[in-house]
């Protein structure tokens, strides 16, 4: 997972390929039942709001323990920019 700075604030977030290895890669062993990959390579995000569905190209950020958004690649872009890769933060 590569560390991503939103203003002042630090976020842990992946962009998603639609492998599940990359959802292995950067999200912790016991977060993954918060995750669901379908046929269309789709990634469902699961949280205490219900579910949020990630297409290939989007980012998902972690804002919590068992708390992960889906995002849109352009307003990700647009208010986040890369601090350190490869570098998780809790």
């Amino acid at each position: 997972m590569n560390l991503y700075k939103r203003k002042a604030i630090l976020v842990n977030a992946f962009k998603w390929d639609g492998f599940s290895s990359t959802l292995r890669k950067n999200v912790n062993s016991m977060e993954l039942n918060c995750f669901s990959v379908n046929s269309n390579h789709n990634l469902t995000v699961h949280n205490n709001n219900g579910s949020l569905v990630c297409a290939v190209g989007d980012y998902v950020i972690q804002r919590g323990i068992n708390d992960y958004i889906c995002c849109k690649p352009d307003v990700f872009h647009d208010n986040y920019s890369l601090k350190d890769k490869d570098k998780i933060s809790y």
